[in-house]
Order: C-alpha cells, then structure tokens, then sequence
C-alpha cells in the first residue's frame, strides 16, 4: 500500500539543500592541503573504476 503513495518533495527543502550542496565541495577542498586533495581524488577515481561492470 506504501506504493500508492507518491511522496512529494518540498521544494523549499530541496532548494536549501541544494545551496548547501553546492558550497559543501569548495569550502572543503580550500579547508584540504594538496596532498589531501590529491589522496581524496585518488580514492574517488579508484572506486570508479574499480566497480564491475554490468555486461549480459
């Protein structure tokens, strides 16, 4: 019964999400050294890469 439902978002919530969202990822990278900025962007490109992909 859940199904038949649909669940609207609020959007004025999803707008202040979104504003947060978008300073979260500058305002930690300035707060990173390089050396950190360079280890975080390793583990993201290897977890990438490293998925399986889904061939039949």
């Amino acid at each position: 019964m859940a199904n038949d439902v649909k669940l609207k978002k609020n959007p004025a919530a999803v707008a202040l999400g979104r504003l947060g969202g978008l300073k979260g990822g500058p305002a930690l990278a300035a707060k990173m050294t390089p050396a950190q900025r360079k280890a975080a962007a390793r583990k993201a490109a290897l977890a990438r890469w490293s998925k399986k992909s889904k061939k039949p």
